[in-house]
């Protein structure tokens, strides 16, 4: 989420933006964002994810009221994208709490964008927010440049392989188990680092595949400059995260040439609706038949030839532009 809502705006600059673009690297010091804005600011934007201050050893609900009241004392609105939406999925008392959070940033802004219809929905039933009032802004899809390699899978044992941050509901204790006892034997292979607070994780999901009859192994952070490379690796690739909401890790496959295999839900329906041919949709129980046709026929797990992806970092861009200079008119 950090990492898009940089290029998103050093995109924005690129188009003309001349505002004051800042960055607070430490999400529990958030509220200091309003007193190092320029005098001129009447509106500032501002992705969020509870998760993310959460990680930071911080209280969300201290944080967000605290940052939304030094604003309004510098007579500043607040325009916001809100990213991983509260799900039913988070159990009861998790979700109770995530939903008052992002209630309260809802009522205290002058607008609000979500990353899918999916999350925008996620608002109205969960959170109790009507849809009317929330903007879709897909997340960007950027095609990785020079042709893509020639379909094949190695000669030595196949790799099934998930990309993002390893964290539970990520989908690779779920993948891990319905490939037990495949054969030939596969290697799951995690592309990226534990989340924080879950540096135990690649441990225990190593345990979980040596029982399964499966490899498992992780390559750590990967650098920007490195990461279509192994994208374009000869791997399946798949994403199988049981709580999706908008996916980032998805599109950089896409953007890869990959055409991965998505666990069905609302939000891998909405992907396949806008962009035909681009994933490979599966239900729970399906994944080992489907990992399976995808060894038996590379080609399955490429992008069909001419299909056009975005929207690209640049339109999304444009898209926030015109969005955040209409609040600033109708302020």
């Amino acid at each position: 989420m950090s990492r898009l809502a940089r290029c998103i705006a050093t995109t924005g600059r690129d188009l003309g933006f001349t505002g004051a673009v800042l960055d607070e690297p430490d999400p529990a010091r958030l509220a200091d964002l309003a007193h190092r804005l320029p005098s001129t600011v009447r509106l500032l934007h501002l992705h969020v994810s509870d998760w993310l201050i959460a990680d930071a050893a911080a209280d969300p609900d201290v944080v967000l009221p605290a940052l939304v009241h030094a604003l309004a004392g510098r007579g500043v609105r607040l325009a916001l994208t809100l990213h991983d939406v509260p799900q039913v999925s988070d159990g009861p008392a998790l979700v109770r709490r995530r939903a008052h959070t992002y209630g309260a940033l809802v009522a205290a802004s002058a607008g609000v964008a979500v990353s899918s219809g999916h999350e925008r929905s996620l608002l109205r039933e969960v959170v109790g927010v009507p849809e009317e009032g929330v903007t879709v802004v897909p997340l960007p899809i950027d095609p990785a440049g020079g042709p893509p390699p020639r379909p094949a899978l190695p000669a030595g044992p196949p790799i099934v392989a998930v990309l993002g941050f390893l964290y539970p509901g990520k989908g690779h204790r779920e993948l891990l188990d319905e490939l037990a006892g495949i054969r030939p034997m596969v290697t799951v292979l995690a592309i990226g680092r534990p989340s924080a607070r879950h540096g135990d994780l690649p441990a225990e999901l190593s345990s979980v595949a040596e029982r399964n009859g499966i490899l498992f192994r992780t390559t750590g952070y990967v650098p920007d400059h490195q990461l279509v490379e192994q994208l374009r690796a000869p791997v399946v690739p798949v994403a199988p995260q049981t709580r999706i909401s908008a996916s980032a890790s998805i599109n950089s496959w896409i953007g890869a040439g990959r055409r991965p295999l998505v666990r069905a839900g609302r939000y891998a329906q909405e992907l396949g609706d806008r962009l035909p041919g681009a994933v490979r949709l599966y239900r729970p129980g399906r994944l080992r038949a489907e990992v399976e046709l995808a060894l038996a026929d590379p080609v399955l797990t490429w992008l069909p030839d001419r299909l056009r992806v975005g929207p690209t970092t640049g339109d999304v861009a444009e898209t926030y532009l015109a969005w955040l200079r209409d609040k600033v008119r109708t302020a």
